[in-house]
């Protein structure tokens, strides 16, 4: 993953394990403690990451924005985020080989929702590369996600 914009210059050298075939984009970026990109900003440094998956024969999830509403920490909506980044010249939905995000604070069925929505809106599969079916924000309490083994929406995902 070429967590955010500090990424960029490691990606000029970076030679990948030979095992592997994906390369993350940002990690969620409207998410101000964490990647805290803007669209622009992200489609500013998304060459660089066309370029490192061209060159080493990569595909490119999209950046990872996370599913919230906007508060202090979150400050715009994942399908925004995703809109205003996909509307921009060089980061056109056509550039990601699948859409990443992430999801927490949930039950399974409002999860597979969210992937089904954003699969229909954008037209590509969908990682769900982190969720969590607690909200840490109200508890820290672990909760065991074995219920999670009856979703079966591979038709949304892309294996290869």
């Amino acid at each position: 993953m070429a967590w955010g914009a500090g990424s960029i210059a490691e990606l000029g050298g970076w030679v990948p394990h030979p095992t592997t075939k994906v390369l993350l984009g940002f990690n969620e970026p409207n998410l101000r403690h964490q990647s805290n990109l803007s669209a622009q900003e992200a489609c500013s440094h998304w060459p660089a990451l066309l370029k490192a998956t061209r060159r080493h024969g990569l595909r490119l999830g999209s950046p990872a924005a996370n599913h919230c509403s906007p508060t202090d920490n979150c400050f715009m909506s994942p399908t925004d985020w995703f809109d205003a980044f996909f509307a921009l010249p060089g980061c056109g939905v056509d550039t990601v080989d699948f859409i990443a995000t992430h999801k927490y604070g949930s039950n399974a069925s409002d999860a597979i929702e969210y992937v089904r929505m954003l699969s229909s809106r954008y037209n590509r599969p969908v990682w769900l590369t982190e969720f969590s079916v607690e909200h840490f924000a109200r508890t820290r309490a672990r909760t065991k996600v074995s219920h999670l083994s009856c979703i079966d929406y591979r038709h949304l995902l892309w294996r290869k």
